[in-house]
């Protein structure tokens, strides 16, 4: 890649100028519209909900098999090689998501059969299969992500707008899965077809799935981190829902749906550097090394500012969004956010060691913290409620920070002394 056609900083502030303005514009209506359906759902059904989209992620990552991760720097590392990299993943993951899909729907009728809840349950196979299909690696990978927070801001925005126009007080439980699912299908449709048009050829042939299979081997540790990592973020609000009850579990998830919306800003802030990190260690690990030590350091002073000032403004945001029955979510919703800050440092770290190609490592630096997750659920939960869990979800964070930290130092301290 010649110096002119390289990605400099100014070119990647431009860009995450423009996803911050894109999401900007569309946070006010769908943070509005989601409480406005919480209110009409009332905290019971927001629970189930919650719950079944938390599963799905799980479920999602758990069948994966680090495919994701191994599809960006793939790319990024032989970008002449997309069209069949992306043919093979892409293949991959339609099948894996058929069969897993399948599984769910058949283990809901068991269970629900065609009740009410059941088929809320139906429509959570639905959404899980789209999320296999759907194909946010590929933006990451070719260094498109402006263009997947304007698709992703654009759904967020015609989701918000469903729910004010059409729901109404005691809605139906399981209405905000159907809208998100439906508009997420359409969504992915067209993706799909402008997928194919970028690497000239239907992403989906048979033929690739034996290159995709050859990946799984190098997917393995990747995988491995990301369902440890999977399991320590999301515990949390299936927990509340099971240990404490209904309710608690629809407060939790109205504090958490607030923390997804500043989220969003995060990860897409990841997304788009995370490609760079690989080829900053290509360029200069020591560099790379310090970029990113002055990066975490910068995300959790800003992190730990913001959620200051939001811990003062905590009660009157959720009256005004939710209203008086949603009030209890209030204290978790600041611990949520910096936890999210923890989260972003983490994943920084992660790629720099991906970068080195010490995946092994990144799978190792997350049983630790596993651990202390857990216990910390199992501690906290029960004696404190859904704000003994966001504590419990920070600390997680924390320990997980920790652990990417050590390995991360570890891993260029053996570098830098390997190069002398």
């Amino acid at each position: 890649m010649s110096n002119a056609n390289k990605p400099g900083p100014q070119r990647f502030v431009k860009r995450l100028g423009v996803m911050v303005i894109w999401q900007a514009a569309g946070k006010i209506l769908q943070i509005a519209g989601a409480a406005y359906a919480f209110r009409c759902l009332g905290p019971e059904n927001v629970g189930l909900t919650g719950t079944i989209l938390i599963l799905a992620a799980f479920v999602l990552i758990l069948f994966d098999f680090g495919l994701e991760r191994v599809a960006v720097r793939a790319i990024a590392r032989r970008p002449e090689d997309q069209a069949e990299l992306t043919r093979a993943i892409f293949s991959l993951r339609v099948m894996i998501g058929l069969g897993v899909a399948t599984v769910w729907m058949l283990a809901a009728l068991w269970v629900y059969g065609l009740s009410a809840v059941g088929l809320v349950w139906l429509l959570g196979a639905v959404f899980l299969f789209n999320g296999f299909v759907v194909s946010n690696w590929f933006f990451e990978a070719t260094d498109r992500i402006p263009l997947l927070t304007g698709i992703q801001t654009g759904l967020s925005l015609t989701t918000s707008l469903a729910y004010l126009i059409f729901f109404r007080p005691g809605q139906a439980v399981g209405s905000d899965l159907l809208v998100m699912t439906v508009l997420a299908v359409l969504i992915t449709c067209g993706i799909i077809r402008w997928m194919g048009g970028q690497i000239g050829c239907a992403p989906f042939s048979l033929k690739n799935l034996r290159r995709a299979t050859t990946l799984l081997k190098e997917g393995q540790a990747n995988w491995w981190f990301s369902l440890q990592y999977c399991v320590l973020s999301t515990m949390t609000l299936p927990l509340c829902y099971w240990l404490v009850g209904e309710q608690e579990g629809g407060w939790f998830r109205a504090a958490a749906a607030l923390v997804a919306a500043i989220q969003l800003f995060l990860n897409n802030f990841a997304y788009m550097l995370n490609p760079r990190i690989v080829r900053w260690h290509a360029e200069d690990p020591a560099l790379c090394r310090r970029r990113l030590q002055w990066l975490t350091l910068g995300v959790i002073t800003a992190g730990t500012v913001f959620c200051a000032g939001l811990w003062c403004f905590r009660v009157a945001v959720t009256d005004l969004l939710y209203g008086e029955e949603f009030l209890p979510s209030a204290d978790s919703l600041p611990i949520l956010v910096l936890a999210k800050f923890f989260a972003l440092c983490s994943g920084c770290l992660v790629w720099g060691v991906l970068a080195a190609k010490r995946d092994v490592l990144v799978a190792k630096a997350c049983v630790l913290p596993l651990g202390g997750a857990v216990l910390l659920h199992s501690w906290l939960i029960p004696a404190y409620g859904i704000t003994g869990g966001a504590w419990a979800n920070l600390g997680a964070e924390v320990l997980l920070f920790v652990g990417c930290f050590v390995t991360f130092t570890i891993v260029f301290n053996r570098a830098r002394s390997s190069d002398a």
